[in-house]
């Protein structure tokens, strides 16, 4: 099942995200990246979409120069973990000097002490390291880039440009954008293989009694409302067809 609503926060990190990508595939072009936010089909409004793009342009500017060799973008795989399947996304693969990193770019409302104390144990980097190594490199970690969602309303009296520069320069000042190194020992990794298979039994057992525990961690995730908290609230079921749909395959 899947929400029928995106909602606007992943809808501009959609756009973020490609306007990233086409960067990086365009040699560092931020004229090219900002039009792609503009351009890329998503639902998403107006003013919403030229605020993507003044974070590109910002990430672009804060990033202007550097020299990395990039090696794969948007990359998406399945690894398999003790027999089990997992779909990654890599949003890229770079090689910065005589090491290779791979590439994830987050948008947040905020960034603190508690957003990358749970980014310390985040799965997802874990398998990040294993599907570039699967691919035949050897990864020193991850580059994990956050940009924070400008605050910043379209004002009647500046044109579009004005205000994608505006957002542009508000996501460079201090804490607004910021960069962290994760690199995973092999027993971290070895960490991950056992908890994913713990995981996985719990899953499947789930399916079979029809019975899915709540995972009352997970509602606020990232500082949103999870997009099924109405129905664990009792509020409504998955059968309201106004809010939710079958995922198609």
């Amino acid at each position: 099942m899947e929400s029928k609503f995106k909602g606007r926060a992943l809808g501009i990190g959609t756009v973020f995200h490609a306007g990233c990508a086409s960067w990086y595939m365009t040699d560092f072009n931020e004229t090219a990246a900002v039009a792609e936010c503009m351009a890329i089909d998503e639902e998403l409004e107006r003013a919403d979409r030229l605020l993507a793009a003044g974070m590109v342009k910002g990430y672009a500017q804060n990033y202007a120069g550097c020299t990395w060799e990039i090696l794969e973008i948007e990359k998406d795989m399945y690894v398999t973990v003790n027999g089990t399947d997992f779909i990654v996304k890599m949003d890229g693969i770079v090689r910065i000097g005589m090491d290779v990193w791979v590439l994830e770019h987050k948008t947040a409302s905020r960034i603190d002490r508690n957003y990358w104390a749970q980014r310390e144990m985040d799965l997802q980097i874990d398998l990040y390291l294993i599907a570039a190594k699967m691919l035949g490199y050897n990864p020193k970690g991850v580059l994990y880039d956050v940009v924070v969602k400008p605050k910043l309303k379209f004002l009647d009296r500046e044109t579009e440009e004005q205000y994608i520069n505006r957002c542009a320069a508000w996501v460079q000042q201090p804490g607004k954008m910021e960069q962290v190194q994760y690199i995973r020992t092999p027993e971290q990794l070895e960490y991950t293989t056992r908890d994913t298979t713990e995981m996985v039994a719990c899953t499947q057992r789930a399916i079979k009694s029809d019975q899915f525990p709540r995972n009352m961690n997970a509602c606020f995730d990232f500082y949103r409302d999870c997009e099924f908290l109405p129905v664990c609230q009792g509020r409504t079921t998955l059968e309201d067809d106004m809010l939710y749909q079958v995922r198609k395959r």
